[in-house]
């Protein structure tokens, strides 16, 4: 049996979290023993995880609960795991040793998997982002040249989607042993859990629909402002996730008087019978890799509207299952304009929707060889 070690810094409502655990669900476990490691616990998808494969923390979030000497000795730990050369936190932190290595995802897991000193396991480093409009993973190394050799150290280096791919070649001028493998979901799950009921009435002739989490990166404010300039408009958009722009987010829904129309409904352990009843789902994200929640919105035959980010043309099939616009602040407000003012084109989107994901044999194909070889 292949041992196979997964690093991600927290398993928080995020898409790439929600894409390890269905990973992790969906490997042969008599072929592989599987362990998560993260920075910190007691996060959103923690329980899923602990269920299906061994789970590690660097941390407790306990420890941080219990106040006193304790907190202070967590809040030292986090320093000193950002702080300290990686090298020195894997070998403290990490005391097994496996066959195959796995950075979920780009940032300071790429930097901790690359310090890694077992040179008989095999390291792949997962890019969820277009790392050209997302430089995030960027603070975590002193230059661009630190982090070209942390890649280098990698046998095999996974991408969400082919511009995710090709932003990294672009920038990072890395052109071999790359390879796409777009993001698994657990049809099983999203069917069953869709079919259940919502307790929110229904009040406008289309419902609109996002989810993420909310943070800068979303576009989740110049969803708002562009909705303030459509006024006396018959609509309703979901708002479903949690994060640091929440406060704002509301605010914002009261000064432009968006209290009928828009509604913060946090953090859903069960978003999907959500986007079942919704017309549209929207994306007005800045920056994607290959965006988990349009995926699982197509599977449910949801058309989606969303301006250009990494990976959308490939999921929406050139424009077939929805619309795309340029990711302009004046193209995401004519975009929602013409929606509202015209319903009825998502009818035409829904139209083209087939069976589409009926397996992801060949996606899980790839997974397999790439831990095997």
């Amino acid at each position: 049996m292949k041992k196979v070690m997964l690093f991600i810094e927290s398993l928080a409502g995020g898409g790439a979290e929600k894409a390890l655990v269905n990973l992790v669900k969906a490997l042969d476990k008599e072929k592989y023993e599987l362990y998560v490691y993260t920075v910190t616990d007691e996060d959103v998808y923690q329980d899923a995880v602990r269920g299906i494969c061994r789970y590690r923390s660097f941390l407790h979030k306990k420890d941080y609960r219990n106040g006193g000497f304790r907190k202070v000795l967590f809040w030292f730990g986090i320093r000193f795991i950002y702080g300290a050369p990686t090298s020195l936190v894997y070998r403290l932190f990490i005391k097994e040793r496996f066959d195959v290595e796995v950075a979920f995802v780009e940032g300071y897991a790429t930097k901790l998997i690359a310090s890694s000193k077992n040179k008989d396991s095999k390291k792949i480093a997962w890019v969820h982002i277009d790392t050209l409009k997302n430089e995030y993973a960027d603070r975590f190394f002193k230059n661009p040249q630190q982090q070209i050799q942390a890649y280098k150290t990698y046998d095999n280096i996974v991408f969400v989607s082919d511009t995710a791919k090709n932003s990294f070649v672009e920038k990072y001028k890395i052109c071999s042993r790359l390879q796409v493998v777009h993001n698994l979901l657990d049809f099983q799950e999203i069917f069953r859990n869709a079919s259940e009921d919502v307790d929110l009435m229904r009040n406008s002739t289309l419902q609109m629909v996002v989810v993420g989490r909310l943070e800068l990166q979303k576009g989740y404010i110049r969803l708002l402002k562009a909705l303030n300039s459509i006024c006396g408009k018959d609509y309703s958009l979901w708002i479903i996730g949690d994060g640091s722009q929440r406060k704002e987010l509301e605010s914002l829904i009261k000064t432009y008087h968006l209290e009928n129309n828009v509604k913060l409904l946090g953090f859903q352990t069960n978003p999907y019978k959500y986007i079942s009843k919704a017309d549209v789902m929207i994306c007005s994200s800045y920056a994607e890799g290959y965006s988990t929640v349009i995926s699982e919105s197509l599977l449910l035959g949801i058309p989606v509207f969303s301006v250009e980010c990494s990976g959308v043309m490939e999921q929406l099939e050139c424009g077939r299952l929805g619309k795309v616009v340029p990711n302009t602040d004046t193209d995401l407000t004519e975009m929602l304009c013409d929606l509202i003012d015209d319903p009825g084109q998502v009818v035409q989107y829904k139209a083209n929707f087939e069976k589409t994901f009926e397996t992801q044999a060949e996606e899980l194909t790839k997974i397999e060889r790439l831990l095997d070889e």
